[in-house]
């Protein structure tokens, strides 16, 4: 059991290193200004750090089934409605993620107008099952040293929207950097080891329940708002794994930003794209 547990989590680590850019829908919405908040104004914008953004991010995407209708990292959905299931309508920001296989994925997700995204560009995680004899986070850290090279290395990071690099520089360990369950250097964005509540029907197969201490780490980016309308994301990077080998991602999503009240300017066009 113990084996068929750390395969589960591998694989949902190697599954969850993402990286993203974007491409536009043409004739529709107009390029987005694709500002970016760093890890050091995350904050004073959002009230949370990188750090503690990246704990509820696998909070939302590992807090969820694979089905009734699906888990955000295996949702293939056309239409764009399951990536709001068990985003907080109130939170200002919206979650985006990767995908559990290693091929390119293509994604439709309508996102509420106002919502900052953040998505992690390239990311892994560990938990503390009963029996693994992983008790506190320096065991878990240890036992990721498994399976990915540390300290945690990441290449050929990019993110692009509607045509247009989403930062104005490339990501880097001090302004996009967030762990959490690790000390590091004041300024790194860490936040303590964190809980994760799995349901029924979870990732891994293991009984319902809430498992702890959690330990993560990535590199991630927090967009500004973008303007209502059609846009794409296509996201792609990867992590160094412990025998030199590449783990790596390619992720599209098509983005549809609808506005949050009747008085707000209509939906625009339908997109080709957008099977609705």
């Amino acid at each position: 059991m113990k084996k068929n547990i750390n395969h589960c989590k591998r694989i949902a680590r190697l599954s969850a290193a993402m990286a993203l850019a974007a491409l536009p829908m043409s004739g529709f919405a107009q390029p987005a200004d694709a500002g970016t908040i760093a890890a050091e104004q995350s904050k004073q914008q959002t009230g949370m750090t990188y750090g503690e953004w990246s704990a509820v991010w696998w909070q939302y995407v590992l807090s969820q089934p694979t089905s009734n209708p699906t888990n955000p990292l295996l949702d293939f959905d056309t239409t764009g409605e399951n990536c709001k299931l068990g985003q907080t309508g109130s939170s200002p920001v919206f979650f985006l993620v990767g995908a559990n296989v290693g091929t390119p994925v293509t994604r439709y997700c309508n996102v509420p107008a106002g919502k900052k995204l953040f998505f992690p560009l390239v990311n892994l995680f560990n938990v503390h099952v009963e029996g693994d004899g992983l008790d506190d986070a320096a065991a878990l850290w240890e036992n990721l040293a498994l399976f990915y090279k540390r300290p945690f290395e990441a290449t050929g990071l990019y993110a692009r929207l509607d045509h247009q690099d989403v930062a104005s520089r490339p990501p880097r360990r001090k302004w996009s950097y967030a762990c959490a369950g690790e000390n590091q250097p004041e300024g790194q964005n860490c936040t303590p080891a964190f809980s994760l509540n799995f349901p029924d029907n979870n990732l891994f197969g293991i009984p319902k329940g809430l498992y702890a201490p959690a330990v993560a780490e990535g590199y991630y980016l927090m967009l500004e708002p973008l303007p209502v309308g059609y846009h794409t994301l296509e996201f792609g990077g990867s992590l160094t794994n412990a025998d030199n080998t590449k783990s790596a991602q390619k992720i599209t999503y098509h983005l549809l930003v609808t506005p949050k009240r009747p008085s707000e300017p209509h939906q625009p066009p339908r997109h080709p794209n957008f099977r609705f």
